[in-house]
């Protein structure tokens, strides 16, 4: 089930970024803007995706991802939305804890590794990265946002880490 909703988002993330680089498409979008907290704090970063309620023709080109700074997010008309209703997913992985040093693959213990320099017992694995947004705000999202023609388009999501 996580491994469906996990490649759910990363195909919206895909189709986000193709539609990002300009429309082009001639439908009929708006702009929008709007504001992200959680536990009443704005969202540092993250980004925010809007997938069609509805399977239309149009959905995938409908379909749009931004960033999310300070709390706030915008997409101007040219590559915002089409009237109609979406579903919101919110996501905001960070940093996990450090892992420890790890032994390296290519030398033997204290044996210098060629390729970076560094002795075996130099080396770090990157920390995991957790999702700070509760499912039922990104995988499972029951959030929605109804775009209408001619705005205003401003969308208030207050997000909360306790049930």
């Amino acid at each position: 089930m996580v491994n469906k909703a996990v490649m759910s988002v990363w195909v919206i993330l895909v189709l986000g970024m193709l539609q990002g680089c300009g429309s082009g498409d001639n439908l009929p979008r708006e702009p929008i803007s709007g504001t992200v907290s959680l536990d009443g704090e704005p969202l540092e970063s993250g980004n925010i995706t809007f997938t069609p309620a509805s399977n239309t023709e149009t959905s995938a080109a409908s379909a749009a991802i931004t960033s999310i700074s300070e709390g706030r997010f915008s997409l101007d008309a040219a590559v915002g939305l089409v009237p109609g209703k979406y579903v919101v997913i919110i996501s905001s992985p960070v940093a996990g804890k450090p892992a420890a040093p790890a032994k390296s693959r290519r030398s033997a213990p204290g044996v210098a590794d060629t390729v970076s320099g560094t002795g075996a017992d130099d080396a770090v694995e990157e920390p995991p990265t957790r999702e700070i947004i509760p499912i039922k705000y990104n995988t499972q999202s029951t959030l929605k946002a109804d775009v209408t023609k001619g705005g205003p388009n401003q969308f208030e999501f207050s997000l909360s880490t306790k049930s």
